[in-house]
């Protein structure tokens, strides 16, 4: 082994890192691993740190005569579970960790996602010395919270909106928004992917009826999967229009030839926002003025649906850009009752 560490001592050297990485056998830090990307709200970075706070913040009971290790039984005394070293973490300390995620109202999906970063940090620790490959072999035997486990919360699914709520934001909304709200909703992107969008990433050939948008980032980019967007004439105007607006202001002036620095204020950039949480804010408050209540993102549930409902299940993945089927079934296709309504007025 080439550390004694407590947990809490190598979290910090997880996050951030030290300057003799290769002595210490650290890295050169998550932070600097998982840095902020343009248009996102957060990085992995934050959600590694999120979940090691929760072990951090986990206060195990300690049984008379020992001195490790979480067990039930009459507490002599207690500690944060950042005290322990990580060859003394047990099956039941992480278990202990999912009750603290549930007692501060996280979700079923957070819970076990933050359980999984947990191992993941146990898996580096391994690479690096730090703790033996058998506690990792004995946390892995800890499941996932199952649904109507004792007091957690399940996650509110995310609807399609109503096509009439959109119409009614698109009259409130400033000419920017209602563009990039009709692009959103015509391609089925992701927020992220529109907010990011830049020319150099739009393939605008005469040659080719439909446009392609190829984002220079993606949610499932670490599998090795090149997403394309198509976009159909009508999303084509509407990006024209766009463009040409930008222009106009100056904005996007030669933005394609000069190849400007990236940046927040990159000119390349087709939307106005910096960050997804910036055209959120621009369509809630559209919305708001419209009477209404909705996120971009149920725009994507909107066109998968759709893309489902006329073209099949294997056009809305791939309009989703998932891999897996079951995905796009699971968690963006709302189930269609037709059918079921046809049987019941013929045979019912």
């Amino acid at each position: 082994m080439i550390s004694t560490n407590t947990l809490g001592t190598l979290i910090d050297l997880y996050m951030d890192g030290e300057p003799d990485w290769r002595t210490s056998g650290g890295w050169h830090g998550a932070r600097n691993e998982y840095p902020v990307r343009e248009g996102s709200r957060n990085s992995e970075a934050d959600n590694m740190k999120y979940a090691l706070r929760d072990l951090r913040n986990t206060i195990i009971n300690l049984k008379v005569g020992e001195d490790s290790a979480t067990r039930t039984g009459l507490a002599a005394a207690s500690h944060h579970l950042e005290d322990l070293h990580p060859d003394h973490f047990q099956p039941a300390d992480l278990r202990a960790v999912q009750r603290h995620m549930i007692g501060i109202g996280l979700c079923r999906n957070q819970v076990n996602d933050r359980k999984n970063r947990i191992l993941r940090f146990f898996r580096w620790m391994v690479s690096y010395g730090h703790c033996e490959q058998s506690t990792v072999d004995r946390l892995l035997n800890v499941t996932a919270v199952k649904p109507h486990y004792p007091g957690v919360r399940e996650s509110k699914p995310v609807k399609s909106v109503d096509p009439s709520i959109v119409k009614k934001t698109l009259k409130c909304a400033r000419p920017i928004v209602a563009r990039a709200i009709g692009v959103q909703m015509l391609t089925g992107m992701r927020p992220k992917e529109l907010v990011s969008m830049r020319l150099c990433d739009l393939r605008m050939s005469s040659s080719r009826e439909a446009w392609e948008y190829l984002p220079e980032h993606h949610k499932t980019e670490h599998k090795r999967v090149r997403r394309i967007i198509k976009m159909g004439p009508e999303a084509q105007t509407m990006l024209r229009e766009v463009i040409s607006w930008r222009v106009s202001q100056g904005e996007l002036a030669d933005g394609e030839v000069r190849m400007p620095r990236m940046g927040d204020d990159d000119p390349r950039k087709v939307w106005p926002w910096n960050t997804v949480n910036g055209y959120y804010q621009a369509v809630s408050s559209a919305a708001k003025r419209a009477g209404v209540k909705w996120s971009p993102n149920q725009l994507r549930h909107y066109t998968l649906t759709l893309a489902n409902a006329v073209l099949g299940l294997d056009t809305a993945a791939q309009v989703g850009g998932h891999t897996d089927k079951k995905t796009t079934q699971r968690h963006y296709v709302e189930p269609d009752n037709g059918l079921a309504e046809q049987f019941a007025l013929k045979f019912g």
